[in-house]
């Protein structure tokens, strides 16, 4: 695998991680927001 392949895979790897744990950790915040107040 050459360099700039490996840096655009890098780059979507993190990008996608991103948008998958986004919304979960956005949920977890709501969550513990919710505890916290309640």
């Amino acid at each position: 695998m050459s360099w700039p392949t490996a840096a655009i895979f890098i780059v979507g790897d993190m990008m996608g991680g991103g948008m998958i744990a986004l919304p979960i950790a956005l949920v977890n915040a709501g969550t513990l927001l919710r505890v916290s107040d309640g």
